[in-house]
């Protein structure tokens, strides 16, 4: 079984279940074994096959999470969401974060139209994206659309659920910088501003983390002085970084020809009067 294990994790699935099935010559009924199976078969996309194991582990053992993980992804490649839904919704809510599963859930729920409890999951998978380009932008496009199909308090709801799923973490300080840069590109800037800082109040030495900070105080609360401090702590995490240099200097720059500079006082007004206005939707976090 250990072998098994080993073998699984370092890619070779061929020979891990080759291992798998030895061990279960001699332990028909251990439950752990059928569900370690059923997962290594749905990693071959022997669905068939990964169902009989899952289903077996199940008959031993009905708490098994990972037989029915197992069962409601292939259920989902089958088409049939509502079965689905009722494995997956059970494993994601008892067990461990995994991003794989989280991914699984929401895209079921998606399926069903169930936009709303959709969000979470999918909030969850996120942090898991980073460094991995293609998949962030997909996870991002998906949280992005069902931000601006549900109400605020789904959102704020869907918010807590996945900060609470995500407490123990170690992807949990990615969070709500991911979540940050969405209400970004919504252009929700009180509600991006409330996530970055809340990603700093939990890992304070995230550069990148302090300067969007900083380009949100600067380019939508025109709070300069707040907004040069965030700054000035990015740079001193990032001292090679050119964006932060320049976005430091040159707001230092402005800063010092401001008495002199109207059309700069004109548009700080304007920013100030837009920011005060939409204020209070950052009660959405």
């Amino acid at each position: 079984v250990a072998a098994g294990l080993l073998m699984q994790r370092s890619g070779d699935l061929q020979n891990a279940d080759r291992m798998y099935l030895q061990a279960l010559k001699f332990a028909p009924a251990n439950a752990d074994l059928l569900s370690a199976r059923a997962e290594l078969l749905l990693k071959r996309s022997r669905f068939v096959d990964a169902v009989k194991s899952a289903q077996a582990a199940l008959k031993l053992n009905p708490d098994s999470l990972i037989a029915k993980a197992v069962l409601g992804k292939c259920l989902a490649y089958a088409g049939e969401y509502a079965g689905a839904q009722k494995y997956l919704k059970d494993t994601y809510e008892k067990g461990n974060v995994d991003a794989d599963l989280a991914l699984a859930y929401s895209e079921v729920l998606m399926r069903r139209r169930m936009f709303a409890d959709a969000l979470a999951p999918t909030l969850v998978a996120t942090p898991f994206a980073v460094g991995k380009p293609e998949k962030l932008r997909f996870l991002k496009k998906r949280c992005e659309f069902l931000i601006n199909k549900l109400t605020a308090e789904q959102v704020s709801n869907a918010i807590k659920l996945a900060e609470l799923k995500l407490k123990n973490s170690k992807s949990a300080n990615l969070y709500y910088f991911c979540l940050g840069d969405m209400f970004d590109v919504l252009n929700r800037k009180p509600e991006a501003i409330a996530c970055y800082k809340k990603g700093l109040q939990r890992d304070p030495q995230y550069g990148r983390g302090h300067l969007r900070l900083g380009m949100d105080l600067e380019d939508f609360s025109a709070d300069y002085d707040r907004a040069l401090k965030e700054y000035e702590f990015a740079y001193l995490l990032l001292p090679h970084d050119d964006e932060i240099k320049l976005r430091h200097d040159r707001l230092s720059s402005r800063m010092k020809k401001s008495t002199r500079d109207i059309a700069w006082q004109i548009k700080t007004a304007g920013r100030k009067m837009k920011a005060a206005n939409v204020q209070q939707r950052i009660q959405i976090l």
